[in-house]
Formats: C-alpha cells, sequence, structure tokens
C-alpha cells in the first residue's frame, strides 16, 4: 500500500504491477522503437556499495587536494535524489511542486525550522527553479543531485559546509561556501573515462575487479529483451558512458553477445545534446580497447554501432524502415564542418512516410526524461529506484535486488528516528517536499509533466502487456 503522504499521481500504481505508475495513455504494444539508458536502467547497481565507493573516493580527493579535511563514514540515510545544494548559503534544501524551499538542512546536523526557512526564503518560488525547469542540474549557483552517481556528494557537501563554518569567515562571503570547482574537479578524477584504461581514479578499476560486488545480476533482463524483439520492436541503446566502461558492465549483466540484442547502438551519446542537436554527428569506433574515436559514419542502419549521435536521424531511420518495410534499409548521411545531414536517395518517394514511435527508458531525470520528451518528443519511462522503496514489487529480481538497499541495520536507525521505510531518507521519500510533507515535491511534479510511465525498475515491465486498467491510469 503506498504511502498516504505520497502526491496523488502516486496513488495510480497499478493493483497488479505494483512500482509502475502510467500518467498518460501510453501502451508499449504502440512503439516501434524501445531505448534505453545504461546505468541505473539496463544495469544495476548496488547502491549501498556503490554508494560507500563513490564517497570514499571523493572524500579523500577533497581532503587531500583541495584542503577539507572530511572524517566519517558513510551515512546511507543521506542516500538522497532531488536535493540541491545551494552554494551561496551552505544549505541542502529540498523543493515543492511549485519551486518554493521546504526542507533544508545546514552542515551535517543543522535542520532549518519553518520559521528559518521562511525567513531565508519566504513563500516564493526559489530564485533558481526557472534554471532547474530546464532541465539543467548545476553551475555556479547549485548543484542538483539527480542520480546513484552524485547522491553520495549531498553528505560531503554537508561535511565541508561544517568544515568551512569552523574556519575564519573570508573577505568576500559570497565565497565561503563555493565548492563547485573543488568536488567538479573529485568528479573529473573519478569519474573521466582514462582513469577506466589506466586503473586510477578508485572508481572503475574496482568495479572492473569485482563486478559481483558492484553489480546486480539480472537473469530476467535478457530473456524480457529477446521478447521485445520476438514482437518486432526494434532495441537501441543511447548511454553517456564510454567505451570499455559499457563493455564492461552490458558484458556482465547481458553476456559478452549484448551488442546482439540491439539494433543500434550510441556509446557516449551526450545526452542531452542527442535529443536536441540535429546535425550531430554518428562517429565509428575505431578501437573498442583505446577508446578512440574513428570518422563520421556515412550511413546509419540497423545493426550500427557507433559513438555520439542524435535522437533525429535515428527517428528518421525508424521512419523510413517503416514506410519500406525493410529492415536493412539504412539511412545515407553527409558531414560536413562537424554537422550530419540525411541524404535523400535518388528516385525515393516521400508520400504515405509512416512515422514511427518510439520511447526511451531511463533514470536520469534532466537527460534522459525531461529533455527527450521536450526536445525529440518521443514517449518516456523514468526508471526511478526511490519507488520501490513506497510501492514494493514483488517480482523476484526486483524484490531480491531491492533487499541489498538498505541494510537492515538502517531501517532500524530510521525507525528509531521517527522514519518509516516509506521515508527512509533524512530527506524524507524523493516524490514529497521533506520528512512529514504532503506537499508534492519537485520531482513528482516534473515526472508528472515529462514521464509517460514511471517505473522502481526495468523488472516491473517484464510482464506488462502495456496496458493498465479503467481507474489504475491517471488521466
Amino acid at each position: 500500500t503506498p504511502d498516504p503522504v505520497l502526491p496523488i499521481f502516486l496513488m495510480a500504481v497499478a493493483t497488479e504491477h505494483v512500482g509502475l505508475v502510467n500518467n498518460s495513455e501510453f501502451s508499449m504494444n504502440d512503439v516501434h522503437w524501445v531505448g534505453f539508458d545504461m546505468d541505473h536502467c539496463l544495469v544495476r547497481y548496488n547502491n549501498l556499495n556503490l554508494s560507500e565507493l563513490i564517497y570514499n573516493i571523493m572524500s579523500s580527493f577533497v581532503a587531500k587536494e583541495k584542503g577539507y579535511e572530511i572524517s566519517g563514514q558513510y551515512d546511507h540515510s543521506w542516500n538522497h535524489k532531488a536535493v540541491t545544494f545551494e552554494f551561496a548559503t551552505g544549505n541542502l534544501i529540498k523543493l515543492d511542486k511549485a519551486g518554493r524551499v521546504r526542507y533544508a538542512v545546514h552542515g551535517e546536523h543543522k535542520v532549518l525550522t519553518t520559521e528559518e526557512i521562511a525567513k531565508q526564503y519566504g513563500d516564493r518560488e526559489w530564485e533558481h527553479y526557472p534554471t532547474l525547469l530546464q532541465g539543467l542540474q548545476g553551475g555556479a549557483n547549485y548543484f542538483f543531485h539527480n542520480t546513484g552517481f552524485d547522491q553520495p556528494v549531498a553528505l560531503i557537501f554537508a561535511r565541508m559546509v561544517d568544515i568551512v563554518d569552523n574556519r575564519p569567515a573570508p573577505e568576500d562571503p559570497t565565497t565561503k561556501y563555493a565548492f563547485g570547482s573543488a568536488v567538479g574537479a573529485a568528479f573529473f578524477a573519478a569519474f573521466h573515462h582514462s582513469r577506466f584504461l589506466d586503473g586510477t581514479g578508485g572508481f572503475f578499476k574496482p568495479i572492473r575487479d569485482e563486478p559481483e560486488k558492484y553489480l546486480l545480476k539480472r537473469p530476467g533482463l535478457r530473456p524480457w529483451l529477446e521478447t521485445l524483439r520476438s514482437k518486432g520492436k526494434k532495441l537501441f541503446l543511447a548511454t553517456n558512458s564510454h567505451i570499455a566502461f559499457t563493455d564492461c558492465l552490458m558484458n556482465f549483466v547481458l553476456g559478452d553477445d549484448w551488442r546482439n540484442l540491439f539494433d543500434v547502438i550510441s556509446i557516449y551519446s551526450e545526452k542531452p545534446a542527442f535529443w536536441a542537436n540535429k546535425e550531430k554527428p554518428f562517429m565509428a569506433i575505431a578501437d573498442w580497447a583505446a577508446e578512440k574515436e574513428g570518422e563520421p559514419l556515412d550511413s546509419i542502419e540497423a545493426g550500427t554501432v557507433c559513438l555520439k549521435g542524435n535522437a533525429h536521424i535515428l527517428h528518421t531511420l525508424g521512419d523510413k524502415m517503416l514506410t519500406q518495410g525493410d529492415d536493412k534499409y539504412s539511412v545515407k548521411l553527409e558531414t560536413k564542418d562537424g554537422k550530419s545531414t540525411t541524404l535523400q536517395p535518388e528516385g525515393e518517394q516521400q508520400s504515405d512516410q509512416k512515422t514511427a514511435k518510439y520511447v526511451f527508458l531511463g533514470d536520469h531525470f534532466n537527460t534522459d526524461i525531461l529533455t527527450c520528451k521536450r526536445d525529440a518528443k518521443w514517449y518516456t519511462i523514468a526508471v526511478i529506484d526511490d519507488l520501490a522503496v513506497v510501492c514494493p514489487s514483488t517480482h523476484d529480481d526486483l524484490q531480491s535486488n531491492y533487499k541489498m538497499e538498505i541494510p537492515q541495520e538502517q531501517l532500524k536507525a530510521n525507525h528509531d528516528q521517527g522514519h518509516t521505510q516509506q521515508s527512509h531518507s533524512r530527506f524524507g521519500n524523493v516524490f514529497v517536499a521533506g520528512p512529514g510533507n504532503d506537499t508534492p515535491s519537485y520531482l513528482a511534479h516534473q515526472l508528472t509533466a515529462y514521464a509517460d510511465v514511471v517505473v522502481s525498475d526495468v523488472a516491473v515491465l517484464y510482464d506488462w502487456d502495456g496496458h493498465l486498467d479503467d481507474g489504475e491510469s491517471l488521466k
């Protein structure tokens, strides 16, 4: 049963498909192409171990390289999406559906009172809310925690705040909490793709050496993808991860022949530009092992494996294949000055052109959901694992996976602090604006606007035929 404080759209959870919310008339049966992100979507991590790994790497970096001597182990109650660090104040804030600050913490231990929030922010839209609405994750003013990769950074920010609050005030008070460059450098040191090849940075090597510790086995995933293909769906992958890391993870989850499961694969796709830039070229992969990019492709067709590219030309391929009824159809490309355009084959007719329907599944709200819906006008399925906390699924894959997410001692500690399993984070569940608050959060508002379906895991879709019964879909 969903937590009663959830926003109304979560009340539409399907009775037989718990862990799934349908916000529209969308049906999987109607789409021709099904696209996937990789990280936290097709590939699921053991978030307990992943969060500790990222926290340890990045806290060590800011201590050694930037002079912030962070101490203490990682606290999993800080593992939370959709909180925003504000550089001007040093506050971690949570916004409601109207962009108002409803919950805020300063440092690791201070929770701002309702009166303090009202004094500092008022009952009005947060000043950077319009920028956040456009899908910009960060910049000079804030950092929005969006995925499992950046969730652990919230505690790093909080502990950095405590450190500088105990130092003499800087001459320029506006620079007091300007941690952006330090944390950005820590991200680069850990996550730049070159670190996978040389084994440095601390992130890629442990995952490459001990995948069973950080990645979850998905026995039902490959059969489901094969079933989709048997039903005539075209599958594609668009991941921002780089070549070697993508191959490592997909080999573990789907087997070393994983590329055969997809009709088109775009690695380092550079989302969100992938959705908006209609001329971004598809690049050949010159060397998988050495991560070398080749020349622009002169065509794209079923079976293409490439770097970068764009949704517009991919959609053109889908339309042509549907219209011509030919899976071997290819779209010819011409690339000049770094821009690719399609070439119309001589004698091809434009009349009776059919339009393929696409859906994309991803966990990153800004780059997978908002910009895909806004710029490419595709259907979207948001994979938000937090939904499994408030609406647990009975699916074997997901049930066993999610038990690894929250250790029993953490659940007990949360209970002792007045939290329920439905609100295991100190920020409350991600769909409300704070603990004990029944106002829909910014993320809940945006999911309602841009996601056709919200699921806790793609495993929820294994047995879903694409429809919900009357009353189970929010119109």
